[in-house]
């Protein structure tokens, strides 16, 4: 009836947060635990408490004791604190990056697939790792800020580091957002002539992309090549 939660050392305030919670005297521990994939060892802290009807409520919840292939979450998913439960998900196994809109999260491929459909997501792929373990990662900005907005609603308890990014994130959009509506040129490459418009999204709509196509990928349309965008 052993329920055992392992963090990074560094994250352990998480432990003592839940300990808190249930009203626990056990101790946390620490360990040192040897990384094959970084061959470097990594100190984490453990705690672990011996409850039987902790253990029987994640079962009826669908976690049980093989939750890496066996992943029941259609009943998580019912739950009102479905989105608290997924941002657990993604502190221990997704990564949120500090200075780029990038969110990923590794579970089964059923679990996964079930995330695209509850947000609707479109063109994101699933990276297999192992067996059924895949990762999803999410690169679209609205995307991103959809799915980031939505795990940390109400958010009370959470990674320091990975709320920082989500901040972060936001932070970064909002800016976005500010510069797409800046009056500006666009200045043909060719013809030298010079196309004013009240801002960038209605520059962008007269080529006919987007922002990031615009600003990343010009180089590879013809069109997008002859024009630069001028204050």
């Amino acid at each position: 009836n052993r329920v055992v939660i392992g963090l990074n050392k560094k994250d352990s305030y998480i432990l003592d947060a839940f300990k808190k919670d249930i009203g626990s005297d056990n101790a946390i521990r620490y360990y040192s635990v040897f990384d094959k994939r970084k061959n470097k060892y990594n100190s984490v802290s453990v705690f672990q408490i011996s409850n039987i009807n902790i253990k029987n409520d994640l079962n009826r919840l669908g976690i049980s004791h093989d939750k890496s292939n066996k992943f029941y979450f259609t009943t998580i998913a019912k739950n009102k604190n479905f989105n608290h439960f997924l941002r657990g998900l993604v502190d221990g196994d997704g990564y949120i990056s500090k200075n780029k809109n990038r969110v990923s999260l590794i579970s089964t491929k059923e679990f996964l697939d079930f995330i695209q459909n509850y947000f609707r997501f479109k063109r994101t792929k699933l990276y297999k790792l192992k067996d059924n373990i895949y990762r999803l990662s999410l690169q679209n900005r609205k995307s991103v800020l959809k799915f980031l907005d939505f795990i940390n609603n109400k958010s009370t308890v959470h990674l320091t580091r990975k709320y920082k990014a989500y901040l972060n994130i936001k932070d970064n959009l909002k800016i976005h957002n500010a510069v797409q509506v800046i009056p500006c040129i666009l200045r043909n490459k060719k013809t030298k002539e010079d196309v004013p418009f009240n801002c960038i999204n209605d520059a962008l709509k007269y080529l006919n992309t987007t922002y990031r196509t615009f600003f990343y990928d010009g180089y590879k349309h013809p069109t997008l090549s002859n024009y630069d965008i001028i204050k």
